[in-house]
């Protein structure tokens, strides 16, 4: 006699329609609370056409990825607008998923699957790869150099007799990079700008101040005040 499935009708029905939406087993065991298991789903599910727009568009950036010079954020992102993603009133149902979400979430899945693959960033081009990083390397570094730098002018300046900077200096970089290029839906430029001059307004006020601190003779402003000679650099 044979085994009866406790799973019921509804669940069933349920299950297909949440697995042809693009669900994975694990996802549509946890969307019906676990009444069905991953394993059932496993081994009733495998006939069920998964046609979601995410699965077509998984499909669609796979061939671009596999190409020679693989995909590039931009390219799969056109695919994903293509299906839908990124316009709310298409896609009610991904309202909590941005672009980036489902280009990450696609990114992981084929990387982990295919060895083939390859997602490749803007700032590289694809026949002069090695070139792209050197000079990206080599600016870079010179970036870092400089900024190191004026993080030592910052300390010298502010903090003289302070014996341990470690905090203060990754504080200062911080800072730094968030107005030069902020976090893109965080804040922006002014929004800091205003938020500091208020914060050093109201310190000024609660501690009193040691003595204006003029930055003058913003020309020769550069690393351990040294004029430098950027000819080296390979662009």
């Amino acid at each position: 006699m044979g085994r009866v499935s406790k799973v019921s009708q509804q669940d069933r029905e349920q299950a297909i329609i949440l697995r042809a939406k693009g669900l994975t087993y694990k996802e549509v065991s946890m969307q019906l609370e676990n009444r069905v298991t991953e394993a059932w789903c496993k081994l009733n599910l495998k006939s069920v056409a998964d046609e979601s727009n995410e699965t077509l568009a998984k499909k669609e950036i796979k061939v671009l990825a596999s190409r020679p010079e693989g995909v590039s954020y931009t390219e799969a992102c056109v695919v994903l607008t293509k299906y839908g993603f990124g316009n709310t009133q298409v896609n009610e149902e991904e309202d909590e998923d941005t672009l980036y979400m489902v280009y990450k979430r696609i990114k992981l899945s084929l990387i982990g699957k295919f060895d083939d693959v390859l997602f490749r960033p803007l700032w590289i081009r694809p026949d002069d790869s090695m070139r792209s990083l050197k000079v990206l390397n080599t600016i870079a570094d010179e970036m870092y150099q400089r900024l190191e730098g004026y993080v030592d002018d910052y300390v010298d300046q502010i903090y003289p007799n302070q014996v341990n900077t470690k905090g203060i200096r990754r504080s200062v970089v911080y800072e730094i990079l968030q107005m030069i290029s902020p976090i893109e839906g965080f804040d922006t430029v002014a929004n800091r700008c205003e938020a500091n001059s208020k914060l050093a307004l109201k310190l000024r006020n609660r501690c009193g101040v040691i003595e204006p601190t003029l930055l003058t003779d913003l020309d020769k402003y550069k690393p351990n005040n040294k004029d430098e000679d950027l000819s080296h650099l390979p662009y």
